[in-house]
This record gives C-alpha cells, structure tokens and sequence, in this order.
C-alpha cells in the first residue's frame, strides 16, 4: 500500500516539474521512481527503534536521574516485566 502511494506521489511530482519545462532525462525518472530495496527498508525500522530506545532511554535517565546504561538496563526490565505479565507468568 505504501509502495503504490509513494510512486503516485513520485509521479504527480515529476509531471508537476516536466509541467512548469523542467528537463529530467529518462534515467533521472528511472532512478526517482524505483522503489526502496529491501535493505533501505530493514535499516529504516532498525533506525526508527533505535530512535525509540534512545529516547525511551533519555527519559528514563532524567527520570531516575542515573547514567545512560542504568536507564537502558531499567527500561529492559520493564519490557521483560510486560512480557512475562502477557503471558501469565508473574504472580502479582
């Protein structure tokens, strides 16, 4: 879905640019209108968890005022804790 709606957009805006006389050779269009390989969409999901973290992270160091490896470990727990509570396993 995605995928489709990136290259309708990609292609109003190259009718747009060719509307007003821009002159983008056939190889231009080809490179603005092939799609993110498989790699660019792995490395964006890691980047955007890597983001989270950080910023999960940052918020955990000011909260409990500890260093950035104590609020990464704190925020670990929490997200083991949420997932033994999904699957039934504490006892509280």
């Amino acid at each position: 879905m995605t995928r489709k709606w990136e290259e309708r957009s990609k292609l109003i805006m190259l009718e747009q640019l060719q509307s007003v006389g821009a002159k983008i050779s056939p190889k231009d269009v080809k490179l603005l209108m092939q799609g993110p390989s498989e790699r660019d969409i792995v490395y964006s999901g890691l980047e955007d968890t890597m983001a989270t973290a950080v910023g999960e992270t940052l918020a955990t160091m000011r909260k409990h005022s500890v260093q950035p490896r104590i609020g990464a470990f704190l925020n670990a727990l929490k997200k083991i804790e949420a997932t033994y509570k999904d699957a039934g396993l504490t006892l509280g």
